[in-house]
């Protein structure tokens, strides 16, 4: 019987991995990966759909994305699951793209990070754009109104019409 000192690090326990699953059938697309996902090789470079224990739920993003790696585009996750989070960090990568080539001040692209802040914070990061109605920008708008006078105000308006209209 050994005894476990109080003092000493008590012993590490890996956690168990999970099973292999037996493949779905001959003529599904995926395969099971090392890793414990289902995925798919596509011109060269290998893409995860899902984890072992959801294979529909894998074959499905594979039917929604599959065009994109075979045209050699970056696969995009669907509309239905566009949060307001993600158009505004697209927008500031363009906008980082710009200051790295000289054509953008970093003072300018500091400014639009403020600007789409704003509704990032308001609205929830998590918030699907399809989620968002007139009337709420109408509240932020307000709320912005009370914050600035009309000249940082008008600036800020014009910033975050600019993230939306690049949305």
């Amino acid at each position: 019987m050994s005894e476990h000192h109080p003092t000493a690090p008590a012993p590490t326990v890996k956690a168990a991995k999970p099973a292999r699953p037996a493949k779905r059938r001959p003529d599904f697309p995926l395969f099971l990966h090392a890793a414990g996902v289902w995925a798919k090789k596509i011109r060269g470079k290998l893409h995860a759909f899902g984890p072992w224990d959801d294979p529909n739920g894998a074959f499905r993003k594979y039917l929604e994305q599959k065009d994109a790696p075979d045209a050699g585009k970056k696969p995009r996750e669907a509309y239905d699951r566009f949060t307001v989070k993600k158009p505004c960090n697209q927008f500031l990568n363009v906008k980082q793209a710009l200051v790295a080539s000289g054509e953008l001040t970093r003072r300018s692209r500091h400014d639009s990070k403020d600007a789409c802040d704003l509704p990032v914070f308001h609205f929830g990061r998590g918030r699907l754009v399809a989620d968002v109605a007139p009337d709420d920008f109408a509240e932020l708008r307000a709320k912005m109104a009370k914050r600035w006078g009309s000249v940082t105000f008008g600036k800020v308006i014009r910033r975050m019409r600019l993230a939306s209209t690049y949305a």
